[in-house]
């Protein structure tokens, strides 16, 4: 049959119908046809390999095949029009598993996005963010993205903060975010986020305060995973901020603004209290945190959180705090009664509290027009 007869057959309902039983040498050369002279048999044959993602099966057929299939979507992520959407969208679906991550970090695909970022003629911004916030759950995917032991060791981070901060549309940059979550998982990424040489950790604090509900998340993870951090918590408790104001100790005062009881401008989001209370409650376990939160009326500002706190998970976190404050004789007599009355809830543990947070992928996604 002729490439476009082949592929025409395999679109629309038919990829529903048939991928599950796709015999492994059409898949060969369905992935072949991807790297064919004519683009209209490369788009077509790409659209394909993206629909079969958008599944279960599909997704399993094609893992069988990722030796010879990465590269070629690495390839088409580069190129103009639609066959870089496809690819790219594939590759952010095909991402969702652990052992292909592996497989694609260990063949250039951090290289590639980030390339196709600074370049800006293939694929759109926010799958190449996407699928860089997906292998960015991995450690392999870390290591690559700090360009650790590496004479640029960072770059890579910083470029990426630079867009969540400058680049527009908006919502087309927000996974930059849940990269940034993902890289202060590790060490190597929270060595590169603090370094006070790149000013990254100064870029980043406002989006605390801002109406973008995903990015306040996703930072508010990222500080919560260096307050965990015993060699670089240090970095945030010295953080002196350069906008005048109340500059000193800036990370924590953000920290304890959405769980300090405040009904105007009042944090809504669970996810970014909870991350919050866990930060302030990592940082109340050594003396240098405990005589910063005593300094801004942390155990005040708590309780007054505390008060009107909903959420399960925050409240256990706030009590944890408490009873620290409570072993360090921090807590003002007129506070006492309260906290030593808690509402029933989960106490965290004083080492399970000491764990990073979730990591944050890029979405599934169905579909590319």
């Amino acid at each position: 049959a002729a490439p476009h007869d082949f592929v025409r057959r395999r679109r629309g309902r038919w990829i529903e119908r048939h991928a599950a039983i796709m015999a492994g040498d059409e898949l060969d050369e369905l992935i072949a046809f991807t790297s064919d002279k004519t683009q209209a048999v490369r788009a077509q044959a790409l659209e394909i390999i993206q629909g079969l993602t958008g599944g279960d099966d599909g997704c399993e057929k094609l893992r069988t095949k990722t030796n010879e299939l990465v590269p070629k979507l690495l390839n088409a992520i580069g190129r103009e029009g639609v066959e870089s959407k496809y690819a790219a969208t594939a590759l952010v679906n095909l991402t969702h598993d652990p052992w292909v991550i592996t497989e694609v970090v260990n063949k250039g695909a951090v290289e590639r996005a980030m390339d196709g970022i600074r370049d800006g003629d293939g694929a759109p911004v926010n799958l190449l963010l996407s699928l860089l916030a997906n292998v960015t759950t991995a450690e392999s995917g870390v290591h690559v993205i700090c360009q650790e032991g590496k004479a640029l060791e960072g770059f890579y981070v910083s470029k990426l903060i630079q867009l969540l901060t400058t680049g527009k549309p908006e919502e087309e940059y927000d996974h930059a975010a849940s990269v940034l979550t993902n890289i202060t998982r590790d060490p190597i990424g929270r060595r590169v986020f603090l370094d006070p040489k790149r000013g990254l950790l100064a870029s980043v604090i406002p989006f605390m305060s801002q109406a973008n509900e995903l990015r306040r998340e996703r930072v508010a993870a990222a500080l919560r995973n260096c307050c965990m951090d015993d060699i670089q918590r240090q970095a945030l408790l010295n953080y002196v901020g350069t906008n005048g104001g109340d500059c000193e100790h800036e990370v924590v005062r953000a920290l304890l603004r959405p769980i300090s009881g405040k009904t105007v401008g009042a944090e809504l989001n669970d996810h970014v209290r909870q991350a919050c209370a866990e930060a302030i409650f990592a940082l109340a376990k050594d003396s240098a945190g405990r005589e910063v939160l005593g300094k801004l009326d942390a155990p005040r500002l708590l309780r007054d959180g505390y008060e009107l706190e909903e959420h399960a998970e925050t409240c256990a976190a706030l009590v944890a705090c408490g009873e620290l404050f409570m072993k360090h004789n921090m807590v003002p007599a007129d506070l006492q009664e309260g906290l030593n009355n808690p509402q029933a809830c989960e106490v965290v543990d004083d080492d399970e509290g000491m764990v990073m947070g979730p990591g944050f992928g890029g979405g599934f996604i169905n579909t590319v027009d």
